[in-house]
C-alpha cells in the first residue's frame, strides 16, 4: 500500500515540476513521465497521457503552436523522440503499444500520425510526415508536400525501419527489419512487408508477442 501511495505522489510531483518548467504546454491525464524532457517553442501545445501509460527516457519537442500528443492506456514507451514542427500537428499512439528505443516520430507541416492499438515497434525506427526540405520543379513549385501517416492496430515494425509520409499500413501486418515504407505501398489486412521500398511478401498472416 505504501509503495502505491509513494509512486502516486512521485508521479504527481514530477508532473507538477514538468508543467512548471514547460509553460505553454498543457499536461493532461494521469500517466507516468520518468526522465522525460520537453523543449517547448510554441503556445497551446498539449501532452495527454492516460492512466496506465508511461513515457520513460523520452523527448518531446514542440516547434510551433496547437500541437497535440496523445498516449493511451497501457502503452509503454522508452527512448522515443516526438518532434512537432509547424502548427496543428498531432501524434496519437493507441492502447497497449510498446516501443523498444531509439524511435523518432515526427509530425510536421500540420499533419498527423496515428498508431493503432497493440502495435509493437522494435528499435531504430523513424516515422516522418515530411521530407524536411523542399523539392522544386522547373517552375519553382514544391512537389513534395507533407502527408499524414496511418498505422493500423496490431502492427509489428522491425528494427531500423523508415516509415515515410503518406504511408498507410493495414492492421495485423508485419514490417520486416530495415524496410522503407512509402505511400506507394498497396497492402491489405494481414500482410508481411519487406524491402526498400517495401512490398507485400506474403498475405493472410498475423503475429504474436509470445514465442510459441
Amino acid at each position: 500500500m505504501f509503495g502505491k501511495i509513494y509512486r502516486a505522489l512521485s508521479r504527481r510531483a514530477y508532473n507538477m515540476v514538468f508543467i512548471l518548467f514547460h509553460k505553454g504546454v498543457q499536461m493532461l491525464g494521469k500517466g507516468i513521465l520518468r526522465n522525460t524532457y520537453c523543449d517547448n517553442r510554441g503556445l497551446d501545445n498539449t501532452i495527454a497521457i492516460d492512466a496506465g501509460a508511461s513515457l520513460i527516457n523520452c523527448r518531446i519537442l514542440f516547434k510551433g503552436n496547437h500541437n497535440k500528443l496523445f498516449i493511451h492506456c497501457g502503452t509503454h514507451l522508452k527512448n522515443v523522440t516526438f518532434w512537432f514542427e509547424g502548427n496543428g500537428n498531432s501524434i496519437d499512439v493507441g492502447e497497449n503499444v510498446t516501443m523498444e528505443g531509439n524511435v523518432d516520430i515526427d509530425a510536421c507541416e500540420g499533419h498527423s500520425i496515428i498508431i493503432g492499438d497493440d502495435c509493437m515497434f522494435s528499435h531504430g525506427i523513424s516515422v516522418r510526415t515530411t521530407d524536411s526540405h523542399s523539392i522544386i520543379d522547373a517552375r519553382g513549385k514544391r512537389i513534395n508536400p507533407a502527408k499524414n501517416i496511418s498505422i493500423g492496430r496490431h502492427v509489428w515494425i522491425g528494427m531500423d525501419c523508415l516509415i515515410l509520409k503518406g504511408t498507410v499500413i493495414p492492421e495485423n501486418s508485419i514490417v520486416g527489419a530495415r524496410s522503407m515504407v512509402t505511400s506507394s505501398l498497396k497492402a491489405t489486412v494481414g500482410s508481411l512487408l519487406a524491402g526498400s521500398p517495401a512490398r507485400v511478401i506474403k498475405n493472410n498472416v498475423s503475429w504474436n508477442r509470445k514465442l510459441i
